[in-house]
């Protein structure tokens, strides 16, 4: 199951749902009932980006052999 963004191509309503990869086809827009609908994909940033000083990222050194 994955969490998709989508809008219906017939009353641009813009929705959220869970179904499987497979399924997606088959979702309906919660406002008209159509199963008309493209993706949407939204940026997922909660903040500003910040750039890291170190050259690569970071590990614990404590208990690997």
């Amino acid at each position: 199951m994955a969490l998709f963004d989508l809008r219906c191509k017939d009353c641009q309503e813009e929705f959220t749902t869970i179904v499987p990869f497979s399924k997606l086809a088959e979702a309906k827009c919660p406002a008209c009932d159509s199963q008309n609908h493209e993706r949407v994909y939204k940026a997922n940033v909660k903040g500003p980006l910040k750039a890291s000083s170190s050259s690569g990222p970071s590990m614990p050194t404590s208990g690997f052999t």
